[in-house]
């Protein structure tokens, strides 16, 4: 009986650490731009997933309307170290402090993560594409972004590959403007009946 409580006790052990595993992480970059109809409008330019292996596929929209598809395999110390990050933290933990006292410009995109746990918590935010501190903890998903998105094993994925990655790229862009609604303040866009003069 000793022996079998052991194993029960190890067999619980084993299910709870399994559940607080890393499961997927998916990120998106993107830019907001005016639409034709003068509203602000998130066009992603990049997507991937990566497996708690590692294993990566993302795809990336060029200029031109090009889809292309590419694979790359993160470390597991750059995944362990996110997976220990995001594990018991919300989305608030993430935010970044804004001082409005201060003009800030930036052109990038907007890099989106969202944290997927086995035991179904999930966590999300974002940075910018720019160089961070060792000691933060926008660290090591910066390396992970820069890991994934460098491009340089580009893979051939079918139409229909292309189509699912499209579809769910769709529902992460609508979730993320959702939030971004909220949590950004954008300002407002140019009245079309405004003619802007430039003096020399």
């Amino acid at each position: 009986m000793k022996i079998l409580g052991t194993i029960c006790i190890l067999l619980l052990i084993s299910c709870k650490n399994e559940n607080k595993d890393l499961s997927k992480i998916v990120v998106m970059a993107y830019y907001y731009e005016l639409s034709d109809e003068n509203l602000w409008k998130a066009f992603p330019a990049f997507y991937g997933e990566i497996e708690a292996n590692g294993e990566t596929e993302t795809i990336v929209k060029y200029f031109n309307g090009e889809i292309k598809g590419y694979e790359t395999k993160v470390s597991g110390e750059i995944l362990k170290r996110i997976e220990e990050i995001g594990m018991n933290q919300t989305d608030d933990f993430f935010k970044h402090k804004i001082d409005s006292t201060v003009i800030d410009l930036y052109h990038g995109p907007i890099i989106r993560f969202q944290l997927q746990y086995n035991n179904g918590h999930v966590t999300n935010l974002t940075i910018r594409e720019q160089v961070y501190d060792s000691a933060t903890v926008y660290f090591p998903f910066m390396n992970l972004y820069k890991t994934i998105a460098s491009r340089k094993n580009e893979i051939d994925i079918s139409e229909d590959v292309i189509n699912l990655y499209v579809q769910k790229q769709g529902d992460f862009i609508r979730f993320a403007r959702k939030i971004d609604s909220i949590n950004l303040e954008f300002p407002p866009p140019p009245n079309p009946d405004v003619q802007l003069i430039f003096l020399k």
